[in-house]
Order: C-alpha cells, then sequence, then structure tokens
C-alpha cells in the first residue's frame, strides 16, 4: 500500500530572475538562473518520500538527456514512476519569469503533458492532484474517478483562477474532497475569508490557504487554525519556489503519521520553513 500517489506534470521550471518585468519595447537586468524540478505534484512526490513515506508518481513521459536527468533525481530518492506516454515528443520545460519584488509571471509550455491515469486500481492512503487551468477537462475525469473510488483527495488549486475552478468543481459536483490547498497573496484577514468561501461551497475536511513568508491558514469544520511564520528573522531564506508543494509534503506526512489536520499544518509549516532556508538543494 502507498503512502501516496502524485498525479501531475514532470518538467523542469527555469526561474530567470530579473531586476523588473519588462514593458513593450524595452529592456532588463537578468540577474541569474535557476533550473530545479517541478512542478507540484513532482515536488510533493519527492519531498514526501524524503520524509520517509512510499510514493509513487504519476506522469508524463520525459526525452533525452534532459528528461533522464529528471527520472535520476526522483529514483535516487526512492519515488516510484507510472509514465504514460506523451504526445509532445520532448522533456516540457515550465519558465517563471521573477521580479525582485517577488511579483512572478509564468510561461507554461506549450502542449499538453496531463498523465493519463493506469486502468487498475491503485492502491494508496492519500492521492495528491495538482489542479491546474491547463487540461481543466482531464483533471476533472481523474478527480471524478478518485471520488468515485471514495479515494483521500488532497486538491491543489495552485493561485490562479481559484474562483473560476471554485465554481467549477460545484457545478460538477465535487464535493467528497478531503484537504484543498491553495496559495495567495493576501494578508491573513483575507486568506481566512477565501479559506471560509471555498469550506462553504465544497465542504472539504479543510481548506488551506498559504500566503508565502506571512504563513499559511487552516479552515476545518472546527474552525480557523492560523500559523503566521516571518522568515526574515530566520537566518537567510535561500529558496521560496517549491515551498507550497513542500509544505503539501509536510502536512500528507502529518495525515500518514495518524496526526490531526490541526497538528498537520503545524508539521507542514516547520517542513516548508526548512524546505526555504537549509543550505543544501532539497530537490536533488
Amino acid at each position: 500500500m502507498l503512502d501516496l500517489y502524485s498525479i501531475g506534470e514532470m518538467m523542469w521550471l527555469t526561474t530567470l530572475n530579473l531586476t523588473t518585468f519588462p514593458k513593450p519595447g524595452s529592456t532588463t537586468e537578468l540577474i541569474n538562473v535557476y533550473n530545479m524540478i517541478g512542478n507540484d505534484a513532482t515536488i510533493t512526490a519527492l519531498m514526501a518520500s524524503r520524509m520517509g513515506l512510499k510514493v509513487k508518481l504519476c506522469s508524463n513521459s520525459v526525452f533525452d538527456h534532459d528528461g533522464n536527468r529528471l527520472i535520476e533525481i526522483l529514483r535516487r530518492n526512492k519515488v516510484g514512476l507510472d509514465l504514460s506516454i506523451s504526445k509532445e515528443k520532448h522533456t516540457p520545460i515550465n519558465f517563471c519569469l521573477s521580479e525582485q519584488s517577488g511579483r512572478r509571471t509564468w510561461l507554461p509550455p506549450l502542449g499538453d503533458f496531463f498523465p493519463t491515469l493506469p486502468h487498475k486500481r491503485i492502491d494508496a492512503n492519500c492521492f495528491y492532484l495538482d489542479f491546474y487551468e491547463e487540461s481543466l477537462e482531464a483533471r476533472l475525469n481523474v478527480l471524478s474517478r478518485l471520488i468515485s473510488q471514495n479515494q483521500k483527495i488532497y486538491l491543489n488549486l495552485s493561485d490562479s483562477s481559484v474562483d473560476r475552478k471554485v465554481r467549477f468543481l460545484q457545478k460538477n459536483n465535487k464535493e467528497k474532497l478531503h484537504i484543498i490547498q491553495t496559495s495567495s497573496q493576501a494578508d491573513l484577514t483575507q486568506a481566512k475569508k477565501i479559506a471560509k468561501n471555498i469550506m462553504k461551497l465544497l465542504s472539504p475536511k479543510g481548506v488551506i490557504v498559504t500566503i508565502g513568508e506571512k504563513g499559511s491558514v487552516l479552515c476545518t469544520k472546527k474552525g480557523i487554525s492560523i500559523i503566521e511564520i516571518n522568515i526574515g528573522r530566520h537566518k537567510k531564506n535561500r529558496r521560496n519556489m517549491g515551498a507550497g508543494a513542500s509544505f503539501s509534503a509536510g502536512f500528507i506526512s502529518g495525515i500518514a503519521s495518524g496526526a490531526s489536520l490541526e497538528d498537520s499544518h503545524a508539521i507542514a509549516s516547520e517542513h516548508s520553513v526548512d524546505f526555504c532556508l537549509r543550505k543544501d538543494d532539497p530537490l536533488q
């Protein structure tokens, strides 16, 4: 029995750190370039395995030397793989343009890389699914199958078009979810409103809203749990890309150990802060 079956795209995530976003007809300074394994489902699988969970990743096939490097990282960290044949015959790259101010914008890869689930029933205690805008219908089909099997589902809405996704889920009666996670640039007060609204509309066991270095909010039927952090009080923040997926892995690890949702929230927060501060690269 697996502790976690994670579903989503596998690709390289390339961050271009800029002084400012260029305006039309202008240029800007490129400070540095950083490559890391992605996306969220892949990072969540990798970090959960490093925390001692038995994990398998359902993802797209990859190609050539660049793709083999991704496979090597996952296998070295004992992540099992279910790879479906992609229509696209190359290893995808997701570009992130990141300003010094912290603002980001994404240039996702062209093509459809969302994987196909194996036909056989998968035995796992928890299923993680990235619910991105790309290939939304295919993601909904996977979600429908998991719900029909009464599986415990951890759904990542990410931070884009959250209201639209919630309405989409509500319209399609996708209410038998365990945990829903999203992220926001809001403050704690607004994050609480977001969490309560999702809880009201979809009624999962819990709703998590992460708000970067400010902390996170967990909303359950019992009430609201808030964890405030201030990485600026700690040592130098070495990375933040992947922190949300690291948070997911920590939360799932807490659930797997039998911890309550509130205690799992605390475990997830500690794990995410450690991810941001540690000197060695946690994604190798």
